[in-house]
């Protein structure tokens, strides 16, 4: 007994300074946050007009734009990856890894060598605007729409595979009775998951916006700060930015949140589907197409990276 009352003692000991902390972290956050509150509401949304609710409105169009085409690309793409298994398969997963890795203005840089004016594809259609900017965000999140729905794939349990084969599923009820069910837990989470950071975004639509027509929430903050200098009004625009990604995590976190972890880079179960020669051509043009969208921003990067340095003999006695 005496032993139990010295551990609960030593346990209320310990949680004092972390209670401590906690508060002290609140009050904080609370100074720091309590007079932009404050001044967005007294002054900002006073003049609460057609501008703010533009940008508000062009803010969830594009978002929502381009989490639906992400998530259209990424989807077949993952169905292609989950069913077949080819030399290189775990390298083109790895791949999809990569724009998240990049720094946004890196990834735009390679978007512009490619399909700007004087780009590869120059002339193919106006990289500024709202195309632009859907270019560029689905860059970064078709990959990670493919590798978390990929994720959802993998966990199907090698039983359901096995049964489908026994009563001869067809790929349509594969869809219907297997994949369905399991990717529609997670499918919601995975597409509020790109929904936020496409309406956070700020380098990609400040570059390849191309005016006032193309603002977002993130650079009308910025241009009321840093053009108009007007506090109340970047105040204004954060408390919607903020109550905007504060609503959509709670959404999430009520459907179950999106991932558990990191998907890690593991073989599924094994699978008796999409063998046949017309269903491995589809799966690998599907696939072929996935890589067409994402490799020539990045080989485009790697040849400019090549090309701009200076071959000179002093380069190359400076490597020596």
């Amino acid at each position: 007994m005496a032993e139990r009352h010295g551990a609960m003692t030593s346990l209320t000991t310990m949680r004092a300074p972390a209670t401590l902390a906690l508060a002290f972290l609140g009050l904080a956050l609370a100074a720091g946050f309590l007079p932009v509150f404050w001044l967005g509401a007294t002054q900002g949304f006073a003049r609460f007009d057609s501008y703010l609710l533009r940008v508000l409105i062009f803010t969830l169009l594009q978002a929502g734009l381009s989490t639906l085409i992400s998530v259209m690309i990424g989807l077949p793409v993952a169905r292609a990856l989950a069913r077949q298994q080819f030399p290189g398969r775990r390298l083109v997963i790895r791949l999809l890894n990569l724009p998240l890795a990049l720094p946004s203005i890196v990834v735009i840089i390679g978007v512009i060598e490619v399909y700007g004016t004087r780009g590869w594809l120059g002339g193919l259609f106006n990289i500024y605007g709202l195309q632009g900017i859907l270019l560029a965000h689905v860059f970064f999140n078709a990959p990670l729409a493919a590798r978390l729905l990929l994720s959802e794939f993998e966990r199907i349990p090698a039983e359901s595979w096995k049964l489908s084969a026994q009563l001869g599923f067809s790929s349509a009820h594969n869809w219907q009775r297997i994949e369905w069910p399991q990717i529609r837990g997670g499918l919601p989470g995975i597409a509020l998951l790109i929904f936020l950071l496409c309406a956070s975004s700020f380098a990609v639509v400040l570059t390849l916006g191309g005016g006032p027509r193309a603002t977002t929430l993130e650079v009308a903050i910025y241009q009321a700060l840093r053009a108009d200098f007007d506090p109340a009004r970047a105040a204004a625009l954060a408390i919607v930015q903020l109550l905007l990604c504060v609503s959509l995590a709670l959404i999430a976190q009520a459907w179950g949140g999106v991932m558990q972890g990191w998907p890690a880079l593991r073989m599924g179960a094994r699978r008796f589907d999409g063998q046949d020669a017309p269903s491995r051509a589809a799966d690998y043009a599907i696939i072929a197409l996935g890589l067409l969208l994402l490799l020539p921003p990045l080989a485009a990067l790697t040849v400019s990276g090549i090309v701009s340095l200076n071959l000179s003999p002093a380069f190359f006695r400076s490597l020596a």
